[in-house]
């Protein structure tokens, strides 16, 4: 486990930076090639938005730009991300006006009852945090930590509710598939970044 790994993520529609939606799949598959199909990626924390290719260390570093822990049964593997100086050279189309116009929202709140085609869970769960967002202040947010209990399935329906505003720059909602907490997530103002 000592090599450090590298992500060649595109981006996807408009956007000039590596999102969470492109990371934890990518770890969730070095979690699967490394230690088997039950080991799942129960935390990522992202400290800025990646604007380059990324390299995966499983070694402690002191200055990194995210981190990740990954579960195999009751062994934790903590692990590092960092950014490299290689751009970031492909780009694929993405648009997400399928999932706002499929979306239940009210306030503080977002479902969305059944999988929608080309959408994954995650990329659903980060679009409805986005809708939610967007409620409480229309500039950009981003998604900045993961938390989950389980790992994510297709269950749904699909739900993100506010359980803290801190101060409008920054966010907590509680994941819910099919009606349960499953997790937790942190989004924040661009602006906030310290």
């Amino acid at each position: 486990m000592r090599e450090n790994l590298i992500l060649e993520l595109p981006f996807k529609g408009a956007r000039d930076y590596l999102h969470s939606t492109d990371i934890l799949p990518a770890l969730t598959e070095v979690a699967n090639e490394r230690f088997g199909p039950l080991a799942w990626v129960d935390s990522l924390t992202i400290r800025r938005p990646f604007r380059r290719i990324i390299q995966v260390s499983f070694e402690s570093v002191e200055v990194s730009s995210g981190s990740f822990r990954m579960r195999n049964g009751s062994q934790n593997i903590p692990g590092w991300l960092l950014e490299t100086d290689k751009p970031v050279t492909r780009r694929i189309p993405y648009d997400t006006s399928p999932l706002s116009a499929a979306a239940v929202s009210g306030s503080g709140y977002a479902r969305l009852l059944e999988p929608l085609p080309g959408f994954r869970v995650l990329d659903v769960l980060v679009g409805l945090m986005k809708l939610v967002s967007a409620q409480v202040d229309r500039q950009h947010w981003w998604l900045c930590q993961l938390n989950l209990d389980a790992p994510l399935a297709e269950n749904f329906p699909v739900e993100v509710r506010i359980r803290n505003n801190l101060g409008g720059k920054f966010l907590v909602y509680d994941i819910l598939q099919s009606g349960a907490v499953i997790g937790s997530a942190r989004v924040m103002l661009e602006d906030a970044r310290i």
